[in-house]
């Protein structure tokens, strides 16, 4: 699915959320992927790669920055700069050739005939 229809579905999704729901952001593993950052709201989830997440954080801050939200709280102005956080550790993860813990028994090493 391209990016932009997956935001838009995960949007659609955090609109239907209950009322409690709470946004999660993390990273996660996603094999033949590497290292991504994830946003969980209720039953939904959208993995997102380093790029992809620095420009959901630049819409944020644009959002936040529009005359309708400027000044207000929104409680969603941590979001932006996590993602940013997020999308570094990814790029450091992916970088260095780090996997989970849990994969290493299931990846054969390199060089091995």
């Amino acid at each position: 699915m391209k990016p932009n229809k997956a935001f838009r579905k995960f949007g659609q999704a955090c609109m239907n959320a209950p009322a409690d729901a709470q946004l999660t952001l993390g990273v996660s593993w996603v094999e033949r992927k590497g290292w991504r950052v994830v946003m969980m709201v209720h039953t939904s989830s959208l993995h997102l790669g380093a790029e992809d997440a620095r420009g959901l954080a630049g819409i944020y801050d644009k959002h936040h920055n529009s005359p309708e939200w400027r000044g207000k709280t929104t409680g969603l102005e941590w979001v932006a700069p996590e993602l940013r956080m997020l999308a570094e550790e990814v790029d450091a993860k992916n970088k260095a050739g780090e996997i989970p813990a849990e994969m290493l028994g299931l990846v054969e090493p390199r060089g091995r005939a």
